[in-house]
């Protein structure tokens, strides 16, 4: 990409983030409906789309850069009746009287890590009447079915849902003796304000953008009266300011029928991989001596076999040790697979019947984008004995790019920085 160009990009992203910091401002003056500008921002900035309409992140090639998440991601259990992962619920009584408060965590969230963009992007962080919303789910919702780039004539049932008071919970203020239930409203909208405040607060990003925010995200207390904001006085608002041209993401599509790769692709992208993973393993080893010298991370030393699987509508590469002295490369071609179906091969089953997976949560014709899953997968259970028992799976890293991604493992210092992050995302523990 020229520098001119990057910087373009750069300079646009720093421009959306400018305008969801003036937008929680407003929103932070009791204007909730803000929330759906809000949304805008954060959809221009993370939703992938196809050639003609990528994301900001794909256009500056950071889908992995890490953003801060305030929640631990809705927990896989049968028995789950409801998760809020991204609000606060406090109630306060003075043995008086009693207030309550519901809405975005900020600075006050219990949990604070860093995971990779398109992780954050499918995070499942609200788990209500039986329903799973990822940030994607909430923030295309509230842009596409509110009014911010389309307005739907009738609601998904599954965003109605969104939009019902009292989804949650129930506001409850006690007053002389008064007791009043309000159902809270507006989950959706704090939702995406605590996005705001995770991107805001997101230092990879920042520095990326090359933006600092004008002033600290508000917190739930309110400044003393002799405490005076100072507005910055060197980029006024333009009110009248167009609005960026929002396009809807070209679908991703299977390989037409009838089209195949010729040999000399194959050959073009299996020298890619091949260039790229040597060149990702001798950063990774490098580091992780220098990096885990207490062998905390031992599994991932040693030597890889290296699967590569392309399906109809892109390609999945599984990492597995292996005794042998170096590296080795297997290239498949599955018939009729999709990559969610190559992924499914990659569970973790036990012999009691649990099922874990990498879930690709995608419609037919619709791009996934490009990532990494950190594995292996792990599970434990208790055995009729009430002893503790482990499973994990053989491999302990997926791999994967949609049809419009296959260049991904072109690039041999993109995979030098991507060892670093990885390694440094595993010692973080978040995988």
């Amino acid at each position: 990409m020229p520098e001119s160009e990057w910087q373009t990009f750069k300079d646009h992203l720093a421009r959306q983030l400018r305008f969801i910091e003036r937008s929680c401002e407003v929103y932070d003056e009791g204007y909730a409906d803000e929330a759906i500008q809000i949304a805008v921002r954060i959809r221009v900035i993370l939703h992938p789309g196809g050639k003609k309409s990528r994301s900001l992140l794909q256009h500056l090639h950071s889908g992995r850069i890490p953003l801060l998440t305030t929640s631990e991601g809705a927990p896989e259990r049968d028995d789950l009746l409801h998760y809020d992962g991204l609000a606060s619920f406090r109630v306060s009584s003075d043995g008086k009287s009693v207030s309550s408060f519901y809405g975005p965590g900020e600075d006050n969230a219990l949990h604070r890590e860093y995971i990779k963009a398109d992780g954050w992007w499918k995070q499942i962080v609200l788990f209500a009447e039986g329903t799973r919303y990822s940030r994607r789910d909430i923030v295309l919702g509230v842009a596409e079915q509110e009014g911010g780039a389309h307005v739907a004539a009738t609601p998904t049932a599954e965003y109605e849902k969104l939009m019902t008071p009292g989804l949650m919970w129930n506001l409850v203020e006690v007053a002389n003796g008064v007791e009043t239930i309000t159902p809270a409203a507006d989950v959706r909208f704090k939702y995406v304000r605590q996005m705001a405040y995770e991107l805001l607060n997101s230092p990879e990003l920042l520095k990326l953008a090359e933006y600092s925010p004008t002033r600290p995200a508000k917190r739930e207390t309110q400044p003393a009266e002799d405490e005076v904001d100072e507005e910055p006085q060197d980029e006024p608002e333009i009110l009248d300011e167009p609005e960026p041209e929002l396009h809807e993401p070209e679908p991703q599509r299977p390989r037409p029928a009838g089209v195949k790769l010729t040999k000399e692709d194959l050959e073009r992208i299996r020298e890619e991989v091949i260039r790229y993973f040597r060149a990702y393993y001798a950063k990774f080893r490098d580091e992780i001596e220098k990096r885990d010298p207490d062998a905390k991370l031992d599994y991932l030393r040693g030597r890889r076999r290296i699967v590569f699987e392309m399906g109809n509508d892109g390609a999945i590469i599984t990492h597995f040790p292996t005794e042998d002295d170096d590296d080795a490369f297997e290239f498949i071609l599955p018939k009729n697979k999709m990559v969610r179906e190559l992924a499914d091969d990659m569970a973790l089953k036990t012999p009691r019947g649990a099922t874990k997976r990498v879930h690709f949560d995608y419609s037919l014709g619709e791009d996934f984008g490009q990532n990494s899953f950190l594995g292996p997968l792990v599970h434990q259970e208790k055995d009729l004995h009430y002893r503790t028992l482990h499973y994990r799976t053989n491999w302990v890293q997926l791999d994967w790019a949609s049809w419009v991604h296959l260049d991904r493992w072109r690039d041999e210092d993109h995979a030098r920085e991507d060892a670093k992050l990885d390694l440094e995302i595993r010692l973080q523990g978040v995988y």
